[in-house]
């Protein structure tokens, strides 16, 4: 892929994962609780907590703890950037996207979950390494780095493509693709949280995320996490 379609690729993401959120409506009164919703299951998010729990949280709390979550994905993804290559990566895409599956995303299963009620983080970059040609040995050095966290690691082969994946301690899977055409990418997702509305929440921290993301950037440059108090900043800006 060209650096030109990896930015096409970045804007996109970007641009679904508002439209996703477009079409819903939200009261952007500070510390106004959201509508309670009904717990349907006992089922333990990501962080522990059940549906109950998360009904009792107002806009302004669930907003602040999509951003520590996202938070920590960020640091998890800079860590492994930098114990796998130091240089420039490209960035494809990142957010707080709702839950597109029943029950659960691939990586983890939630009962009772879906687009409305649960979500997920997911950052990710890529880079061209000299010479790549989608080796699987070129999974080698990642793996140790994996490894050397205690991660509980697997690996994949689709279609002549290798992942390597592996699960944090605090449930955030991070999965390394090794491709034949040299792009070799990184990817960070949580597992699922409960949400009162997802689309509603996804959609307040879009409007208060900065949108000036890199083409490219070493891995100390991580996206600019908005605060409950930043302005809204309009869809056309």
């Amino acid at each position: 892929m060209s650096k030109n379609r990896l930015k096409l690729h970045a804007i996109m993401v970007g641009i679904l994962l508002l439209g996703l959120t477009s079409g819903c409506s939200y009261n952007q009164t500070k510390g106004e609780s959201m509508p309670e919703a009904t717990p349907i299951t006992s089922e333990l998010d990501a962080d522990g907590l059940t549906q109950g729990d998360v009904a009792k949280l107002g806009q302004e709390q669930e907003f602040d703890l999509a951003i520590k979550r996202a938070d920590r994905a960020g640091e998890i993804l800079e860590q492994s950037q930098n114990a796998i290559d130091r240089g420039s990566w490209h960035w494809i895409g990142s957010g707080i996207s709702p839950n597109p599956a029943p029950n659960g995303v691939a990586w983890d299963y939630l009962k009772g979950a879906n687009g409305e009620n649960s979500y997920y983080i997911m950052l990710n970059r890529a880079h061209f390494p000299s010479g790549a040609k989608g080796e699987r040995s070129d999974l080698d050095p990642v793996r140790r780095y994996f490894e050397s966290k205690a991660w509980t690691v697997t690996e994949t082969e689709i279609s002549g493509s290798f992942y390597l994946r592996a699960m944090t301690k605090d449930g955030y899977q991070v999965e390394y693709l090794v491709q034949k055409n040299g792009q070799y990418s990184l990817e960070v997702a949580s597992k699922l949280f409960w949400s009162n509305d997802s689309y509603a929440l996804g959609r307040s921290v879009a409007l208060r995320q900065p949108r000036d993301f890199p083409e490219t950037s070493l891995p100390s440059v991580r996206e600019k996490l908005p605060s409950w108090d930043d302005p809204v900043i309009p869809l056309s800006s």
